[in-house]
């Protein structure tokens, strides 16, 4: 028994020895990116696509704008961006401000014939 009270104060007295986890190395992974003139989105699929890279291809002939990369989960994906004319945002615009002037038109209209009725009304009830 003495033995073993000797080696329990022994191992109280030792430090304990835990191994701290510390990081080697500290780095954040940067993507990079690689752009190409490309004529349509199939030709962007004939390049080998590496983990942290982001492959670009603009065709601007048709201005559109293809995204190729892999996702986290090992999936390449190709992603397509069309950029909006400034012609086309115009005639939204316009056919919105064509659409309010025909509604005030058609109120304005509303508004006259009412006008008229009342001025019918009030010379039916002035020759009573």
């Amino acid at each position: 028994m003495p033995f073993n009270n000797y080696m329990m104060n022994q191992m109280g007295q030792m430090p304990q020895m835990m191994p701290q986890m510390r990081p080697i190395q500290n780095f954040n992974i940067q993507p990079q990116f690689s752009c190409f003139n490309v004529k349509s989105e199939n030709d962007l699929a004939n390049v080998n696509v590496m983990p942290n890279e982001v492959y670009i291809g603009l065709n601007s002939d048709a201005k559109e704008i293809y995204i190729r990369r892999m996702n986290n989960d090992g999936k390449i994906d190709i992603e397509s961006y069309v950029l909006k004319s400034a012609q086309k945002e115009k005639t939204e615009v316009q056919a919105i401000l064509e659409r309010l002037d025909s509604i005030e038109q058609k109120l304005s209209q509303r508004q006259t014939l009412t006008m008229g009725k009342r001025d019918e009304r009030n010379s039916e009830y002035a020759n009573k």
